[in-house]
Protein backbone atom coordinates (compact mmCIF):
# COMPACT_ATOMS: atom_id res chain seq x y z
CA UNK A 1 0.00 0.00 0.00
CA UNK A 2 2.58 2.39 1.06
CA UNK A 3 4.62 1.61 -2.52
CA UNK A 4 1.32 2.63 -4.24
CA UNK A 5 1.03 5.79 -2.92
CA UNK A 6 4.87 6.50 -2.95
CA UNK A 7 4.18 5.93 -7.33
CA UNK A 8 0.87 8.09 -6.84
CA UNK A 9 2.36 10.75 -5.06
CA UNK A 10 5.77 11.19 -6.88
CA UNK A 11 3.36 11.00 -10.40
CA UNK A 12 1.62 13.90 -8.53
CA UNK A 13 4.42 16.42 -7.89
CA UNK A 14 5.87 15.49 -11.60
CA UNK A 15 2.86 17.59 -12.66
CA UNK A 16 4.75 20.72 -10.72
CA UNK A 17 7.96 19.79 -9.69
CA UNK A 18 8.87 23.44 -8.57
CA UNK A 19 5.83 23.79 -6.35
CA UNK A 20 5.14 20.23 -5.65
CA UNK A 21 7.25 18.05 -2.69
CA UNK A 22 6.50 14.60 -1.80
CA UNK A 23 6.58 12.79 1.64
CA UNK A 24 7.41 8.86 1.46
CA UNK A 25 5.47 6.71 3.33
CA UNK A 26 7.64 3.72 5.12
CA UNK A 27 6.62 0.73 6.62
CA UNK A 28 9.55 -0.53 9.57
CA UNK A 29 7.97 -3.83 9.83
CA UNK A 30 10.83 -5.39 7.49
CA UNK A 31 13.76 -3.07 8.34
CA UNK A 32 15.44 -3.87 5.16
CA UNK A 33 12.03 -3.36 3.12
CA UNK A 34 11.96 -0.03 4.32
CA UNK A 35 15.44 0.78 3.83
CA UNK A 36 15.20 -0.42 -0.15
CA UNK A 37 11.54 1.75 -0.49
CA UNK A 38 13.56 4.94 1.40
CA UNK A 39 15.87 4.65 -1.66
CA UNK A 40 13.27 4.28 -4.48
CA UNK A 41 11.97 6.85 -2.65
CA UNK A 42 14.14 9.44 -3.34
CA UNK A 43 15.20 7.89 -7.08
CA UNK A 44 11.91 8.48 -7.69
CA UNK A 45 11.89 12.65 -6.45
CA UNK A 46 10.38 12.60 -3.32
CA UNK A 47 12.09 14.64 -0.20
CA UNK A 48 11.86 13.14 2.45
CA UNK A 49 9.84 9.91 4.44
CA UNK A 50 7.56 9.38 7.17
CA UNK A 51 8.01 6.42 9.57
CA UNK A 52 5.70 5.95 12.79
CA UNK A 53 5.20 8.31 15.56
CA UNK A 54 5.71 5.90 18.04
CA UNK A 55 7.39 2.44 17.24
CA UNK A 56 6.31 -0.96 18.56
CA UNK A 57 6.68 -0.87 22.73
CA UNK A 58 9.03 -3.96 22.26
CA UNK A 59 11.13 -2.59 19.50
CA UNK A 60 12.30 1.38 20.72
CA UNK A 61 13.82 3.61 18.20
CA UNK A 62 17.02 3.18 20.35
CA UNK A 63 17.12 -0.64 19.41
CA UNK A 64 19.78 -0.52 16.95
CA UNK A 65 17.91 -2.77 14.61
CA UNK A 66 17.20 0.50 12.66
CA UNK A 67 20.46 1.34 12.26
CA UNK A 68 20.55 0.79 8.78
CA UNK A 69 17.29 2.61 7.92
CA UNK A 70 19.22 5.67 10.00
CA UNK A 71 22.28 5.30 7.65
CA UNK A 72 20.48 5.31 4.57
CA UNK A 73 18.23 8.07 5.47
CA UNK A 74 21.39 9.98 6.04
CA UNK A 75 23.22 9.04 2.92
CA UNK A 76 20.31 9.71 1.17
CA UNK A 77 19.09 13.45 3.07
CA UNK A 78 15.53 12.03 3.55
CA UNK A 79 14.22 14.15 6.18
CA UNK A 80 11.80 11.66 8.41
CA UNK A 81 9.02 12.71 9.77
CA UNK A 82 6.95 11.61 13.45
CA UNK A 83 3.51 12.93 12.75
CA UNK A 84 0.83 12.86 15.20
CA UNK A 85 -1.65 9.70 15.69
CA UNK A 86 0.62 7.77 13.72
CA UNK A 87 2.21 5.83 16.31
CA UNK A 88 1.97 1.86 16.70
CA UNK A 89 0.30 2.09 19.80
CA UNK A 90 -1.83 5.20 20.19
CA UNK A 91 -1.78 6.95 23.69
CA UNK A 92 -5.64 6.44 23.38
CA UNK A 93 -8.35 4.69 21.36
CA UNK A 94 -10.98 6.72 22.63
CA UNK A 95 -12.74 8.73 19.90
CA UNK A 96 -16.13 9.84 21.23
CA UNK A 97 -17.73 11.42 24.87
CA UNK A 98 -15.96 13.04 27.35
CA UNK A 99 -12.33 11.41 26.64
CA UNK A 100 -11.81 13.17 23.50
CA UNK A 101 -10.64 16.09 24.96
CA UNK A 102 -7.74 14.04 27.31
CA UNK A 103 -7.36 12.04 23.83
CA UNK A 104 -6.30 14.99 22.19
CA UNK A 105 -4.16 16.10 24.97
CA UNK A 106 -2.56 12.70 24.94
CA UNK A 107 -1.36 12.31 21.49
CA UNK A 108 1.85 14.43 21.68
CA UNK A 109 3.27 12.03 24.11
CA UNK A 110 3.72 8.87 21.75
CA UNK A 111 6.28 11.50 19.35
CA UNK A 112 7.92 13.17 23.13
CA UNK A 113 8.42 9.55 23.70
CA UNK A 114 10.26 8.71 20.63
CA UNK A 115 12.40 11.96 20.41
CA UNK A 116 13.70 10.95 24.11
CA UNK A 117 14.34 7.74 22.91
CA UNK A 118 16.62 8.89 19.78
CA UNK A 119 18.46 11.12 21.75
CA UNK A 120 19.23 9.12 25.07
CA UNK A 121 19.49 5.94 22.61
CA UNK A 122 22.48 7.47 20.54
CA UNK A 123 20.33 7.67 17.44
CA UNK A 124 21.69 11.02 16.90
CA UNK A 125 25.47 10.42 18.06
CA UNK A 126 25.65 7.81 15.83
CA UNK A 127 24.18 9.39 12.75
CA UNK A 128 25.04 13.27 12.74
CA UNK A 129 23.48 13.54 9.30
CA UNK A 130 19.92 11.97 10.45
CA UNK A 131 16.90 14.44 10.19
CA UNK A 132 14.11 14.48 12.08
CA UNK A 133 11.42 16.53 11.60
CA UNK A 134 8.18 16.83 14.70
CA UNK A 135 5.42 16.78 12.48
CA UNK A 136 2.50 18.52 13.61
CA UNK A 137 2.85 17.97 17.12
CA UNK A 138 2.79 21.64 17.99
CA UNK A 139 5.82 23.11 18.95
CA UNK A 140 5.57 25.59 21.74
CA UNK A 141 6.51 22.67 24.40
CA UNK A 142 9.80 21.90 22.36
CA UNK A 143 12.13 24.79 24.72
CA UNK A 144 10.45 23.53 28.12
CA UNK A 145 11.45 19.64 26.47
CA UNK A 146 14.97 20.48 25.56
CA UNK A 147 15.90 22.17 28.93
CA UNK A 148 14.16 18.75 30.58
CA UNK A 149 16.40 16.69 28.71
CA UNK A 150 19.28 18.75 29.52
CA UNK A 151 18.57 18.60 33.54
CA UNK A 152 17.79 14.59 32.90
CA UNK A 153 21.66 14.61 30.97
CA UNK A 154 23.05 16.39 33.45
CA UNK A 155 21.72 13.76 36.40
CA UNK A 156 21.46 10.82 34.54
CA UNK A 157 24.03 10.77 31.39
CA UNK A 158 27.03 9.15 33.40
CA UNK A 159 23.90 6.03 34.32
CA UNK A 160 23.22 5.71 30.78
CA UNK A 161 24.97 2.12 29.09
CA UNK A 162 26.37 4.65 26.17
CA UNK A 163 27.22 7.99 28.03
CA UNK A 164 26.39 11.25 25.32
CA UNK A 165 29.12 13.12 25.06
CA UNK A 166 27.27 16.12 24.08
CA UNK A 167 23.80 17.66 25.30
CA UNK A 168 20.55 17.07 24.37
CA UNK A 169 19.46 19.81 23.00
CA UNK A 170 23.13 20.32 20.92
CA UNK A 171 21.86 17.17 19.14
CA UNK A 172 17.92 18.60 18.91
CA UNK A 173 19.44 22.04 17.34
CA UNK A 174 21.47 20.14 14.46
CA UNK A 175 19.24 18.00 14.17
CA UNK A 176 16.25 18.86 14.61
CA UNK A 177 12.85 20.75 12.87
CA UNK A 178 9.52 20.98 14.74
CA UNK A 179 6.38 22.00 12.64
CA UNK A 180 3.56 24.07 14.18
CA UNK A 181 0.68 25.76 12.20
CA UNK A 182 -1.57 27.43 14.72
CA UNK A 183 0.52 27.80 17.61
CA UNK A 184 1.39 31.13 19.05
CA UNK A 185 3.80 30.20 21.46
CA UNK A 186 6.53 28.87 19.40
CA UNK A 187 6.96 31.75 17.52
CA UNK A 188 8.18 33.65 20.63
CA UNK A 189 10.36 31.41 21.20
CA UNK A 190 12.71 31.12 18.70
CA UNK A 191 15.75 32.33 20.39
CA UNK A 192 15.52 29.21 22.43
CA UNK A 193 15.04 26.68 19.71
CA UNK A 194 16.98 28.02 17.54
CA UNK A 195 15.41 30.04 14.27
CA UNK A 196 16.50 27.74 11.92
CA UNK A 197 14.58 24.79 13.32
CA UNK A 198 11.07 25.77 13.36
CA UNK A 199 8.54 25.54 10.05
CA UNK A 200 5.60 26.74 10.04
CA UNK A 201 2.57 24.85 8.13
CA UNK A 202 -1.02 25.59 6.99
CA UNK A 203 -1.85 21.66 7.07
CA UNK A 204 -4.27 22.38 4.08
CA UNK A 205 -6.63 21.03 3.57
CA UNK A 206 -7.17 19.07 6.58
CA UNK A 207 -10.08 20.40 9.11
CA UNK A 208 -7.71 21.76 11.16
CA UNK A 209 -6.10 23.94 8.60
CA UNK A 210 -5.36 27.42 9.01
CA UNK A 211 -6.71 28.21 4.84
CA UNK A 212 -8.39 30.30 3.74
CA UNK A 213 -6.75 32.97 7.06
CA UNK A 214 -3.04 32.11 7.21
CA UNK A 215 -1.94 35.15 6.24
CA UNK A 216 -3.60 36.46 8.90
CA UNK A 217 -3.20 33.89 11.73
CA UNK A 218 0.94 34.45 10.57
CA UNK A 219 0.60 37.91 11.20
CA UNK A 220 -0.81 37.48 14.82
CA UNK A 221 1.08 34.61 15.85
CA UNK A 222 4.48 36.19 14.63
CA UNK A 223 3.24 39.52 15.95
CA UNK A 224 6.47 40.11 18.11
CA UNK A 225 8.93 37.77 16.32
CA UNK A 226 11.48 39.91 13.72
CA UNK A 227 10.59 40.05 10.29
CA UNK A 228 14.06 37.74 8.80
CA UNK A 229 12.88 34.99 11.70
CA UNK A 230 9.63 35.29 10.48
CA UNK A 231 10.73 34.45 6.98
CA UNK A 232 12.99 31.81 8.33
CA UNK A 233 10.44 30.08 9.72
CA UNK A 234 7.33 30.53 7.26
CA UNK A 235 9.78 29.81 4.57
CA UNK A 236 13.73 29.66 4.41
CA UNK A 237 14.01 27.10 6.93
CA UNK A 238 11.54 23.93 5.10
CA UNK A 239 13.11 25.21 1.57
CA UNK A 240 16.63 24.42 2.82
CA UNK A 241 15.53 21.50 4.43
CA UNK A 242 13.82 19.91 1.38
CA UNK A 243 16.32 21.20 -1.12
CA UNK A 244 13.23 23.24 -2.39
CA UNK A 245 14.33 26.34 -5.15
CA UNK A 246 13.14 29.99 -4.48
CA UNK A 247 11.88 32.02 -7.37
Amino acid sequence: CFGVYNDWVSEYCSHSPKRLHGIALISLEDIQAGVDELGRSAKIGLKGAMIWGSPPPDRPYSDKVYDPFWQAASELHMPLSLHVITGKKREDKSTLGPEIASQYMNIIHEVQRSLTSLVFGGVLERFPNLPIVSAENDAGWFPHYMYRLDHAYEKFNVMLQEPLPLKPSEYIRRQMWVTFQDDPIAPKTYDIFGAQNYMWASDFPHTDSTWPDSLQVIERDFASVPADVKEQIICQNAAKLYHIELD
